[in-house]
Protein backbone atom coordinates (compact mmCIF):
# COMPACT_ATOMS: atom_id res chain seq x y z
CA UNK A 1 0.00 0.00 0.00
CA UNK A 2 2.59 2.54 0.48
CA UNK A 3 4.44 1.94 -2.21
CA UNK A 4 0.57 2.72 -4.08
CA UNK A 5 0.22 5.74 -2.40
CA UNK A 6 3.84 6.77 -3.51
CA UNK A 7 3.53 6.45 -7.13
CA UNK A 8 0.21 8.30 -6.70
CA UNK A 9 1.41 11.00 -5.31
CA UNK A 10 4.07 11.22 -8.06
CA UNK A 11 2.04 10.50 -10.60
CA UNK A 12 -0.04 13.65 -8.99
CA UNK A 13 2.77 15.66 -8.40
CA UNK A 14 4.62 14.90 -12.28
CA UNK A 15 1.14 16.38 -13.59
CA UNK A 16 0.46 19.43 -11.22
CA UNK A 17 4.15 20.32 -12.72
CA UNK A 18 3.58 19.86 -15.84
CA UNK A 19 0.70 22.19 -16.15
CA UNK A 20 2.56 25.01 -14.57
CA UNK A 21 4.78 25.49 -17.69
CA UNK A 22 1.20 26.03 -19.91
CA UNK A 23 3.78 25.34 -22.91
CA UNK A 24 1.41 22.45 -23.63
CA UNK A 25 -2.12 21.02 -22.56
CA UNK A 26 -1.55 17.99 -20.26
CA UNK A 27 -4.48 15.08 -19.61
CA UNK A 28 -5.99 15.64 -16.25
CA UNK A 29 -5.66 13.66 -13.33
CA UNK A 30 -8.75 11.63 -13.99
CA UNK A 31 -8.42 10.97 -17.08
CA UNK A 32 -4.75 9.76 -16.28
CA UNK A 33 -5.66 7.14 -12.85
CA UNK A 34 -8.36 5.43 -15.23
CA UNK A 35 -5.13 3.30 -16.61
CA UNK A 36 -3.94 2.72 -13.62
CA UNK A 37 -2.90 -0.62 -12.80
CA UNK A 38 -3.18 -1.54 -16.54
CA UNK A 39 -0.69 -2.03 -19.20
CA UNK A 40 -2.60 -0.31 -21.99
CA UNK A 41 -1.40 0.12 -25.84
CA UNK A 42 0.09 2.96 -26.16
CA UNK A 43 -1.26 4.37 -28.95
CA UNK A 44 -4.30 3.50 -27.94
CA UNK A 45 -4.16 5.40 -25.14
CA UNK A 46 -2.75 8.57 -27.09
CA UNK A 47 -5.85 7.95 -29.24
CA UNK A 48 -8.81 7.64 -26.48
CA UNK A 49 -7.02 11.11 -24.53
CA UNK A 50 -5.97 12.91 -27.89
CA UNK A 51 -2.51 13.02 -25.91
CA UNK A 52 0.73 13.10 -28.78
CA UNK A 53 3.08 12.02 -25.80
CA UNK A 54 2.51 9.77 -23.12
CA UNK A 55 4.58 9.54 -19.87
CA UNK A 56 4.61 6.19 -18.20
CA UNK A 57 6.84 4.68 -15.54
CA UNK A 58 7.03 2.21 -12.48
CA UNK A 59 8.45 1.79 -9.25
CA UNK A 60 10.13 -1.08 -7.58
CA UNK A 61 11.07 -1.31 -4.00
CA UNK A 62 13.92 -3.74 -2.48
CA UNK A 63 14.56 -3.21 1.33
CA UNK A 64 15.22 0.66 1.80
CA UNK A 65 16.13 1.09 -1.68
CA UNK A 66 13.40 2.48 -4.57
CA UNK A 67 14.08 2.20 -8.48
CA UNK A 68 12.20 4.73 -10.29
CA UNK A 69 11.72 3.92 -14.04
CA UNK A 70 9.99 7.00 -16.37
CA UNK A 71 9.75 7.28 -20.27
CA UNK A 72 8.36 9.14 -22.74
CA UNK A 73 6.50 7.30 -25.70
CA UNK A 74 5.46 9.38 -29.19
CA UNK A 75 1.73 8.06 -28.70
CA UNK A 76 1.25 8.14 -33.31
CA UNK A 77 4.50 6.02 -33.83
CA UNK A 78 4.87 4.13 -30.33
CA UNK A 79 9.09 5.16 -30.51
CA UNK A 80 10.46 6.38 -27.31
CA UNK A 81 11.50 9.47 -26.94
CA UNK A 82 12.91 9.43 -23.65
CA UNK A 83 13.99 7.20 -20.82
CA UNK A 84 15.65 7.66 -17.63
CA UNK A 85 15.71 5.57 -14.57
CA UNK A 86 16.43 6.65 -10.88
CA UNK A 87 17.75 4.37 -8.27
CA UNK A 88 17.58 6.41 -4.42
CA UNK A 89 17.60 5.64 -0.77
CA UNK A 90 13.98 5.59 0.55
CA UNK A 91 14.27 8.08 3.74
CA UNK A 92 11.94 10.77 3.53
CA UNK A 93 9.11 9.54 0.99
CA UNK A 94 7.94 13.13 0.64
CA UNK A 95 11.62 14.25 -0.17
CA UNK A 96 11.82 11.65 -2.32
CA UNK A 97 8.62 12.54 -4.26
CA UNK A 98 9.77 15.99 -5.02
CA UNK A 99 13.11 14.92 -5.98
CA UNK A 100 11.66 12.65 -8.28
CA UNK A 101 9.10 15.04 -9.80
CA UNK A 102 11.25 17.98 -10.06
CA UNK A 103 14.30 15.87 -12.24
CA UNK A 104 11.84 14.41 -14.50
CA UNK A 105 9.58 17.38 -15.01
CA UNK A 106 12.86 19.81 -15.61
CA UNK A 107 14.27 17.44 -18.28
CA UNK A 108 10.89 16.66 -20.06
CA UNK A 109 9.73 19.64 -20.57
CA UNK A 110 12.88 20.76 -23.15
CA UNK A 111 12.67 16.57 -24.27
CA UNK A 112 9.19 17.43 -25.28
CA UNK A 113 10.09 20.75 -27.05
CA UNK A 114 12.90 18.82 -28.89
CA UNK A 115 10.71 16.17 -30.56
CA UNK A 116 8.36 18.29 -31.74
CA UNK A 117 11.34 20.61 -32.91
CA UNK A 118 12.42 17.57 -35.28
CA UNK A 119 9.09 16.86 -36.35
CA UNK A 120 8.36 20.35 -37.62
CA UNK A 121 12.06 20.30 -39.10
CA UNK A 122 10.83 18.37 -41.95
CA UNK A 123 8.01 20.90 -43.14
CA UNK A 124 8.69 23.75 -45.80
CA UNK A 125 9.58 27.26 -43.89
CA UNK A 126 5.74 28.46 -46.01
CA UNK A 127 3.75 25.42 -44.13
CA UNK A 128 5.01 26.38 -40.39
CA UNK A 129 2.45 26.96 -37.87
CA UNK A 130 2.65 28.90 -34.68
CA UNK A 131 3.74 26.49 -32.98
CA UNK A 132 6.33 25.35 -35.15
CA UNK A 133 7.65 28.66 -35.22
CA UNK A 134 8.02 29.09 -31.64
CA UNK A 135 9.93 25.89 -31.31
CA UNK A 136 12.40 26.99 -34.17
CA UNK A 137 12.54 30.12 -32.43
CA UNK A 138 13.48 27.94 -29.12
CA UNK A 139 16.40 26.69 -30.65
CA UNK A 140 17.85 29.85 -31.72
CA UNK A 141 17.61 31.26 -28.67
CA UNK A 142 19.20 28.64 -27.07
CA UNK A 143 22.37 28.93 -29.25
CA UNK A 144 23.55 31.65 -27.32
CA UNK A 145 25.53 32.69 -30.69
CA UNK A 146 25.59 36.35 -32.10
CA UNK A 147 24.04 35.58 -35.15
CA UNK A 148 20.57 33.02 -33.56
CA UNK A 149 19.16 36.16 -31.95
CA UNK A 150 17.92 37.55 -34.62
CA UNK A 151 16.60 34.50 -36.13
CA UNK A 152 15.27 33.43 -33.02
CA UNK A 153 13.20 36.82 -33.53
CA UNK A 154 12.02 36.39 -36.92
CA UNK A 155 10.54 33.02 -35.47
CA UNK A 156 8.47 34.91 -32.21
CA UNK A 157 7.81 37.94 -34.50
CA UNK A 158 5.92 35.28 -36.86
CA UNK A 159 4.40 33.65 -34.42
CA UNK A 160 2.85 36.92 -32.70
CA UNK A 161 1.67 37.42 -36.22
CA UNK A 162 -0.44 33.87 -36.90
CA UNK A 163 -1.17 34.34 -32.77
CA UNK A 164 -0.96 37.44 -31.08
CA UNK A 165 -2.54 36.03 -28.05
CA UNK A 166 0.33 33.72 -27.32
CA UNK A 167 1.88 35.52 -24.03
CA UNK A 168 5.34 33.13 -24.50
CA UNK A 169 5.54 34.61 -27.66
CA UNK A 170 6.11 37.68 -26.13
CA UNK A 171 8.18 36.82 -23.62
CA UNK A 172 10.29 35.16 -25.86
CA UNK A 173 10.69 38.04 -27.76
CA UNK A 174 11.68 40.02 -24.93
CA UNK A 175 14.18 37.62 -24.21
CA UNK A 176 15.84 38.03 -27.45
CA UNK A 177 16.45 41.80 -26.40
CA UNK A 178 17.64 40.52 -23.06
CA UNK A 179 20.40 38.46 -24.53
CA UNK A 180 21.56 41.10 -26.95
CA UNK A 181 21.74 44.05 -24.08
CA UNK A 182 23.61 41.22 -22.05
CA UNK A 183 25.76 40.11 -24.71
CA UNK A 184 26.64 43.80 -25.53
CA UNK A 185 25.50 43.53 -28.84
CA UNK A 186 22.57 46.15 -29.36
CA UNK A 187 23.65 49.86 -31.46
CA UNK A 188 21.15 51.52 -29.15
CA UNK A 189 20.79 49.90 -25.73
CA UNK A 190 17.99 52.55 -24.64
CA UNK A 191 16.16 51.36 -26.93
CA UNK A 192 16.65 47.77 -26.71
CA UNK A 193 15.72 47.97 -23.08
CA UNK A 194 12.29 49.82 -24.02
CA UNK A 195 11.73 47.26 -26.66
CA UNK A 196 12.59 44.16 -24.27
CA UNK A 197 9.66 46.10 -21.58
CA UNK A 198 7.19 46.42 -24.22
CA UNK A 199 7.26 42.56 -25.09
CA UNK A 200 7.15 41.99 -21.52
CA UNK A 201 4.23 43.91 -20.14
CA UNK A 202 2.09 42.32 -23.36
CA UNK A 203 3.35 39.05 -22.09
CA UNK A 204 2.63 39.26 -18.58
CA UNK A 205 -0.89 41.34 -19.99
CA UNK A 206 -2.11 38.37 -21.41
CA UNK A 207 -0.99 35.72 -19.09
CA UNK A 208 -0.57 36.94 -15.84
CA UNK A 209 -0.09 33.50 -14.49
CA UNK A 210 3.25 32.10 -16.47
CA UNK A 211 5.67 32.19 -14.45
CA UNK A 212 7.72 32.49 -17.55
CA UNK A 213 6.30 36.20 -18.64
CA UNK A 214 6.67 37.74 -15.48
CA UNK A 215 10.37 36.25 -15.40
CA UNK A 216 10.59 38.27 -18.30
CA UNK A 217 8.69 41.32 -17.15
CA UNK A 218 11.53 40.93 -14.29
CA UNK A 219 14.41 41.33 -16.31
CA UNK A 220 13.32 44.39 -18.28
CA UNK A 221 12.30 46.07 -15.91
CA UNK A 222 16.33 45.94 -14.10
CA UNK A 223 16.97 47.05 -17.88
CA UNK A 224 14.79 49.87 -17.35
CA UNK A 225 15.95 50.69 -13.55
CA UNK A 226 13.03 49.57 -11.69
CA UNK A 227 15.15 47.49 -9.03
CA UNK A 228 12.14 47.04 -6.40
CA UNK A 229 9.49 45.98 -8.96
CA UNK A 230 12.16 44.07 -10.35
CA UNK A 231 12.95 41.92 -7.61
CA UNK A 232 8.95 41.32 -6.54
CA UNK A 233 8.61 40.16 -10.29
CA UNK A 234 11.04 38.17 -10.09
CA UNK A 235 9.55 36.42 -7.10
CA UNK A 236 6.19 36.09 -8.49
CA UNK A 237 7.61 34.02 -11.17
CA UNK A 238 9.20 31.99 -8.95
CA UNK A 239 6.21 31.44 -7.13
CA UNK A 240 4.58 30.69 -10.18
CA UNK A 241 6.56 27.52 -10.79
CA UNK A 242 9.66 27.37 -8.53
CA UNK A 243 10.79 24.64 -10.67
CA UNK A 244 11.51 26.29 -13.74
CA UNK A 245 15.26 26.72 -14.22
CA UNK A 246 15.17 29.58 -15.67
CA UNK A 247 12.92 31.43 -12.46
CA UNK A 248 15.37 30.08 -10.29
CA UNK A 249 18.17 31.36 -12.40
CA UNK A 250 16.39 34.71 -13.08
CA UNK A 251 15.32 35.71 -9.05
CA UNK A 252 19.07 34.97 -8.34
CA UNK A 253 20.06 37.37 -11.15
CA UNK A 254 18.12 40.11 -10.15
CA UNK A 255 18.74 39.39 -6.68
CA UNK A 256 22.85 39.45 -7.22
CA UNK A 257 22.45 42.94 -9.19
CA UNK A 258 20.90 44.32 -6.56
CA UNK A 259 23.35 43.18 -4.04
CA UNK A 260 21.75 40.18 -2.19
CA UNK A 261 24.29 37.59 -3.36
CA UNK A 262 23.49 34.71 -0.17
CA UNK A 263 19.94 34.94 -1.55
CA UNK A 264 21.42 34.88 -5.30
CA UNK A 265 23.39 31.92 -4.75
CA UNK A 266 20.62 29.88 -3.61
CA UNK A 267 18.38 30.74 -6.42
CA UNK A 268 20.92 29.76 -8.37
CA UNK A 269 22.76 26.87 -7.41
CA UNK A 270 18.61 25.28 -7.07
CA UNK A 271 18.44 25.76 -10.66
CA UNK A 272 21.61 23.92 -11.69
CA UNK A 273 19.98 21.35 -9.48
CA UNK A 274 17.07 21.06 -11.34
CA UNK A 275 18.78 21.35 -15.10
CA UNK A 276 22.67 20.36 -14.24
CA UNK A 277 23.23 19.57 -17.94
CA UNK A 278 21.36 22.99 -19.39
CA UNK A 279 22.98 24.24 -22.21
CA UNK A 280 22.86 27.50 -21.31
CA UNK A 281 25.42 26.82 -17.84
CA UNK A 282 27.50 28.63 -18.57
CA UNK A 283 25.51 32.01 -17.94
CA UNK A 284 24.40 30.43 -14.87
CA UNK A 285 28.51 29.96 -14.04
CA UNK A 286 29.88 33.42 -14.36
CA UNK A 287 26.57 34.46 -12.95
CA UNK A 288 27.15 32.16 -9.78
CA UNK A 289 30.75 33.09 -9.73
CA UNK A 290 29.83 36.80 -9.51
CA UNK A 291 26.94 36.29 -6.79
CA UNK A 292 29.93 34.36 -4.18
CA UNK A 293 32.25 37.23 -5.60
CA UNK A 294 30.17 39.69 -3.85
CA UNK A 295 30.17 37.73 -1.50
CA UNK A 296 33.72 37.51 -0.99
CA UNK A 297 33.94 33.93 -1.09
CA UNK A 298 36.74 34.28 -3.54
CA UNK A 299 38.33 31.03 -3.72
CA UNK A 300 34.84 29.41 -4.39
CA UNK A 301 34.21 32.31 -6.99
CA UNK A 302 37.65 31.43 -8.92
CA UNK A 303 36.04 28.09 -9.60
CA UNK A 304 32.86 28.40 -10.57
CA UNK A 305 34.35 30.79 -13.09
CA UNK A 306 37.09 28.62 -14.03
CA UNK A 307 34.01 26.03 -14.73
CA UNK A 308 32.26 28.63 -17.36
CA UNK A 309 35.34 29.91 -18.84
CA UNK A 310 36.25 26.03 -19.50
CA UNK A 311 32.20 25.30 -20.86
CA UNK A 312 32.71 28.50 -22.59
CA UNK A 313 36.02 28.57 -24.66
CA UNK A 314 33.95 26.56 -27.31
CA UNK A 315 32.47 29.37 -29.25
CA UNK A 316 33.78 33.51 -29.50
CA UNK A 317 34.62 35.48 -26.44
CA UNK A 318 31.15 37.31 -25.37
CA UNK A 319 30.11 39.14 -22.20
CA UNK A 320 30.05 35.75 -20.41
CA UNK A 321 33.03 34.91 -20.70
CA UNK A 322 34.82 38.26 -20.01
CA UNK A 323 32.78 38.43 -16.69
CA UNK A 324 34.14 35.22 -15.70
CA UNK A 325 37.76 36.04 -16.65
CA UNK A 326 37.48 39.34 -14.74
CA UNK A 327 35.75 37.57 -11.51
CA UNK A 328 38.77 34.58 -11.66
CA UNK A 329 41.19 37.48 -12.25
CA UNK A 330 40.34 39.68 -9.47
CA UNK A 331 39.77 36.93 -7.07
CA UNK A 332 43.09 35.88 -7.44
CA UNK A 333 44.15 39.77 -7.02
CA UNK A 334 42.56 39.63 -3.51
CA UNK A 335 43.60 36.45 -2.23
CA UNK A 336 47.49 38.03 -3.15
CA UNK A 337 47.95 35.06 -5.97
CA UNK A 338 49.59 37.45 -8.25
CA UNK A 339 51.49 35.13 -10.35
CA UNK A 340 48.78 33.18 -10.76
CA UNK A 341 46.50 35.78 -12.13
CA UNK A 342 49.25 37.73 -14.17
CA UNK A 343 49.52 34.25 -15.87
CA UNK A 344 45.80 33.82 -16.67
CA UNK A 345 45.42 37.90 -17.83
CA UNK A 346 47.63 36.72 -20.47
CA UNK A 347 45.46 34.12 -21.26
CA UNK A 348 42.27 36.16 -21.56
CA UNK A 349 43.11 39.15 -23.31
CA UNK A 350 43.24 42.88 -22.31
CA UNK A 351 41.42 44.05 -19.47
CA UNK A 352 39.64 46.66 -21.88
CA UNK A 353 38.50 43.98 -24.28
CA UNK A 354 37.25 41.99 -21.14
CA UNK A 355 35.23 45.37 -19.36
CA UNK A 356 34.01 46.08 -22.94
CA UNK A 357 32.43 43.04 -23.80
CA UNK A 358 30.90 42.87 -19.79
CA UNK A 359 29.78 46.67 -20.17
CA UNK A 360 25.89 45.77 -20.44
CA UNK A 361 26.69 43.12 -17.41
CA UNK A 362 28.42 46.34 -14.94
CA UNK A 363 25.41 48.25 -16.28
CA UNK A 364 23.00 45.93 -14.37
CA UNK A 365 25.51 45.37 -11.31
CA UNK A 366 25.36 49.34 -10.13
CA UNK A 367 23.68 48.61 -7.47
CA UNK A 368 26.46 46.58 -5.36
CA UNK A 369 30.10 47.04 -5.27
CA UNK A 370 30.79 44.35 -7.41
CA UNK A 371 32.56 46.89 -10.10
CA UNK A 372 34.83 48.45 -7.39
CA UNK A 373 36.02 45.12 -6.34
CA UNK A 374 36.38 43.46 -9.49
CA UNK A 375 38.78 46.44 -9.63
CA UNK A 376 40.55 46.39 -6.56
CA UNK A 377 41.58 42.99 -7.33
CA UNK A 378 42.63 43.88 -10.71
CA UNK A 379 44.68 46.95 -9.04
CA UNK A 380 46.16 43.81 -5.82
CA UNK A 381 47.47 41.83 -8.77
CA UNK A 382 49.18 44.61 -10.95
CA UNK A 383 46.75 45.06 -13.79
CA UNK A 384 44.40 47.24 -14.97
CA UNK A 385 41.87 47.78 -17.50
Amino acid sequence: PDQEYFVDGLTEDIITALSLWKSFPVIARNSMFSYKGQAPDIRKVGEELGARYVLEGSVRRAASRVRITAQLINSETGHHVWAERYDRELEDIFDLQDEITHRIVATLVPELERAEREKSAIKAPANLDAWDCYLHGIAFINDLSHDAIPRAREMFARVIDLDPGYAKAHAKMALSYHRELWLNLCDDSDEAARTMLQYAQSAVRLDDSDSFCHTMYALALVWDDHIQLAIQEALRGLELNPIDVDANFSAGTVLAWNGRPKEAILNIENGLKISPNDPRRTMFYSQLAAAYFDDEAFETAIEWARKAIDLGNRGAPNANDSLANLIRISSLGHLNRMAEAQAIAEQAGTMAANFERTEGLFQLRKNTNTNDQIREGLRKAGLSE
